[in-house]
């Protein structure tokens, strides 16, 4: 099943603060706390977590580990998040520029949307192209429990889940999991493969920032 795109798309010891978005028409600036140790449900090395796509926990540091390839991961993590969240960010009445196709779970139909984050990084905001026949779908950040890249899902181990995409399509599909079991898994095809990995790592890493909020019962 091949799909593709048919609409445009318009410190402490424990945590550290990294600007994320700069507004120059009102001079102002988006920023949150940017973990300092970026866990997961897995126990792994941040490197080779999910095929060194997702933040996953850090050890804390010992005399057996490298210390400065640590901090280097961390960087790129943060370097990562900011780029992410300066595309996504809604504002100035934009949409953001994130496009996608969203597929849903038996891959039997499908609709091309833009996906944006709010300014306070606390709501993720899926606006289909056609607003005619879909609505607009605001979903609060801390109902995320995890997110994937499709080929590291665990469905994927079902072979006859695998053949309803072709490879290249599977390779850019992620999946987000979400608190409540009342609400079914969100397929989205990613524009290419890297922007698969950006979105998978960057989504785990503002999960964990509104890990304290209280999640919503229904959105």
């Amino acid at each position: 099943m091949g799909l593709g795109f048919s609409s445009e798309c318009c410190t402490d010891s424990t945590t550290q603060a990294v600007e994320v978005v700069h507004n120059p028409s009102t001079d102002e600036s988006t920023t949150f706390q940017m973990p300092y140790d970026i866990p997961t449900s897995r126990e792994q090395n941040p490197e080779t977590a999910r095929g060194q796509t997702t933040a996953a926990k850090a050890t804390p540091p010992t005399p057996e580990r490298d210390l400065e390839e640590q901090e280097k991961v961390k960087a790129r993590l943060r370097r990562l998040t900011t780029e992410f969240v300066k595309e996504a960010v809604a504002r100035d009445g934009c949409l953001g520029r994130c496009a996608v196709v969203v597929v849903d779970e038996s891959a039997q139909s499908c609709y091309n949307a833009i996906y944006a984050l709010d300014k306070k990084l606390t709501e993720f905001i899926l606006t289909p192209s056609d607003a005619s026949q879909r609505c607009q779908r605001v979903i609060p950040i801390p109902s995320f429990r995890d997110t994937w890249l499709a080929t590291e899902y665990r469905s994927c181990d079902v072979p006859a889940w695998r053949t309803k995409f072709e490879p290249d399509d599977l390779e850019r599909l992620v999946v987000v999991e979400f608190q409540s079991p009342d609400f079914p898994p969100l397929f989205m095809l990613e524009r290419t493969k890297e922007h698969a990995v950006r979105f998978v790592q960057a989504m785990t890493i503002l999960t964990l920032y509104n890990s304290e909020a209280d999640v919503p019962k229904s959105w």
